[in-house]
């Protein structure tokens, strides 16, 4: 196997102070409602006026958290899943309110090549965008956008070892499949989780210097033979409920610096 890239991009890091607002983005209803439960988050509101993002909001662990979902589209009545969308409300949502932290989380595919299970959670060290070809000079990282999340590696290993989680790179693209090129593609940079909203939530948290996390759970398999899109159906009630479960106990650590401290000493 080759040599892993390095990222291009470094986002900010998570506050040195106790984390008091969370904005915390999941692309789909039916992934939301359980951490909104778990975390006693309000029902949801319209986000925007002019948009079909939705909010909830609440208090936990002394933190203020607004859950936000992409919305349902208002001809074909489902999810308004993608990178387009998570940009757009989290964008909107950054507008009306400064937050100490943006945590994306949702489910994600994996691969049984790197020994992953149904209901895996895992943890993000880096992100960019596998189905962005451009052949160009400078070009061709601008559209990658490799990032470094905002954890470094003393953060990285407690988040993992309390929740517990897996560690690695996710990578964001527009569709359930993929292509050889990018099979290949995953197989060099030892992917971790294939999603759909990430790199486009940190090119925001970019812009805004707004810290960014993103922990997933496993609905299917890349590397599978299961069809991804009926495997994901299957298992998304199931790695939703393990998003909430583990949901309450990141947010307590983000809210306590001197448990932090204590980890990294």
């Amino acid at each position: 196997m080759g040599e892993v890239s390095t990222a291009t991009f470094t986002l900010e890091p998570i506050p040195t102070h106790p984390v008091r607002s969370v904005l915390l983005y999941i692309a789909m209803e039916a992934e939301a409602v359980g951490v909104a439960d778990a975390l006693g988050l309000s029902a949801p509101t319209l986000l925007h006026a002019h948009s079909s993002a939705r909010r909830r909001d609440g208090v936990h662990q002394g933190i203020r958290i607004q859950l936000v979902t992409a919305g349902g589209d208002r001809l074909l009545a489902v999810d308004r899943i993608g990178t387009i969308p998570a940009a757009l409300a989290v964008t909107h949502a950054l507008d009306a309110h400064p937050f100490d932290l943006i945590i994306n989380t949702g489910t994600a595919g994996s691969f049984l090549s790197r020994g992953a299970a149904i209901g895996d959670l895992l943890f993000a060290r880096t992100v960019q965008f596998h189905d962005c070809r451009v052949p160009l000079p400078k070009f061709d990282a601008l559209s990658r956008a490799f990032t470094q999340l905002s954890c470094n590696d003393a953060e990285l290993h407690a988040i993992t070892a309390l929740l517990p989680a897996r560690l690695g790179g996710f990578s964001t693209g527009s569709s359930f499949d993929a292509t050889p090129e990018e099979l290949a593609h995953f197989s060099r940079e030892e992917t971790l989780a294939k999603e759909m909203e990430l790199g486009a939530i940190a090119i925001v948290a970019r812009e805004r210097s707004v810290p960014l996390i993103a922990l997933k759970s496993v609905t299917d398999f890349v590397d599978g033979h299961e069809p991804n899109h009926e495997a994901f159906l299957k298992n998304l009630a199931f790695a939703s409920e393990q998003l909430a479960i583990a949901m309450p106990k990141l947010l307590a650590w983000l809210s306590d610096p001197l448990r932090r401290r204590e980890q990294f000493a």
